[in-house]
C-alpha cells in the first residue's frame, strides 16, 4: 500500500519547490517507486524507515502489550 501527498513550499518570487511525502507500507516496492521517481527526473530523495506509535506501545507499554 502506498499513501503519497504533497506541500507547496513556494514563495512568489522563488522557484516552484514541493515536498513529496510517501508511506509506503512494507520495504518490497522501495526499489521500483525509486526507479519511477528516476523515469519521470526526480533525481533526489530522502528515505526514512519509521515505526507506528501502536506497533511501540504493544512492544513498550506493559498496558498495550496485552
Amino acid at each position: 500500500m502506498l499513501f503519497c501527498y504533497y506541500v507547496s513550499m513556494a514563495k512568489e518570487s522563488e522557484s516552484e519547490k514541493l515536498m513529496l511525502v510517501c508511506i509506503l507500507e512494507g520495504k518490497e516496492f522501495l526499489d521500483h517507486v525509486l526507479e519511477g521517481f528516476l523515469e519521470i527526473g526526480i533525481s533526489g530523495a530522502t528515505v526514512i524507515q519509521s515505526q507506528g506509535m501502536g506497533r511501540i506501545l504493544a512492544r513498550d507499554v506493559p498496558l498495550f502489550a496485552g
